[in-house]
């Protein structure tokens, strides 16, 4: 009997996805705080999917047809897809500014460096040089479009950039956040997902992460990226992605 391991996906979010709309400068929230309050938001975090035993009951087969499941009505576009399955996918295939943890503690990821101004109301930080899965560098100007679609109407990300008034790509790989408050909490907001420029609006955007997708319909895979160096949960070289309908299917 062959082998197959559905997708069994971590726990993703849990946390409310508040959606704010952008103000005059396409950044900023209609309903922003006032700019004494600097309560932020709780990060949504998509975690790394995880292997499940064989479904014959064969564990050391494990891993050797490893699968995941996914919605194909829910794209996989990191700020507008709302299927959790296809989220949990998702961070295997984009990198992010920063990451944070499970015990809230704030790593790098993109950035190789940050620095705020003296009065914490910018955040500068130089990138990691890193390149997409077609092989071309990611930018500052990759940032600022994520970031930007991150911040608009309709995206998940919204409510996070309340206090968030400009974008500003300094050189090609160093971006400048800037806020209307004193915010030294941004870095756990910029746990954002990074796409190429070109694709924000997409609904399969080209990512930095470790794998890419890859075929199409029942074809549709994900394949190892050569040459990625940061960190990976998986080992796999190519993992098939199956279609579902309902999480009913998932086991």
């Amino acid at each position: 009997m062959k082998r197959i391991l559905l997708g069994a996906l971590c726990a993703v979010t849990t946390l409310a996805l508040l959606t704010g709309c952008a103000g005059p400068d396409g950044i900023s929230g209609a309903n922003r705080p006032q700019a004494g309050d600097t309560t932020a938001t709780e990060a949504p975090r998509e975690t790394s999917p995880k292997q499940t035993e064989a479904v014959d009951g064969d564990a050391s087969a494990a891993g050797t047809n490893f699968g995941l499941a996914y919605y194909s009505n829910g794209g996989f576009n990191p700020y507008t897809c709302t299927k959790l399955a296809n989220r949990a996918i998702m961070s295997l295939l984009y990198q992010r500014l920063f990451v944070v943890g499970s015990d809230y503690t704030i790593k790098t990821d993109l950035v190789k460096s940050y620095e705020f101004s003296g009065d914490l109301r910018s955040l500068t930080m130089e990138l990691n040089h890193v390149t997409f899965t077609d092989g071309t560098a990611l930018t500052s100007q990759d940032v600022v479009a994520s970031l930007q679609a991150a911040a608009a109407d309709g995206s998940i990300y919204g409510s996070r950039f309340f206090h968030v008034t400009d974008l500003e790509a300094t050189d090609t790989y160093t971006v400048t956040v800037y806020t209307d408050t004193p915010y030294e909490m941004l870095p756990m907001l910029l746990d954002v997902p990074i796409v190429r420029a070109a694709d924000v609006a997409a609904a399969q955007p080209m990512g930095s992460g470790p794998y890419a997708l890859r075929g199409s319909g029942e074809a549709m895979h994900l394949e190892r990226k050569m040459g990625y160096s940061g960190p990976i949960a998986l080992s796999q070289k190519s993992i098939t992605l199956y279609t579902v309908d309902s999480t009913t299917e998932i086991r």
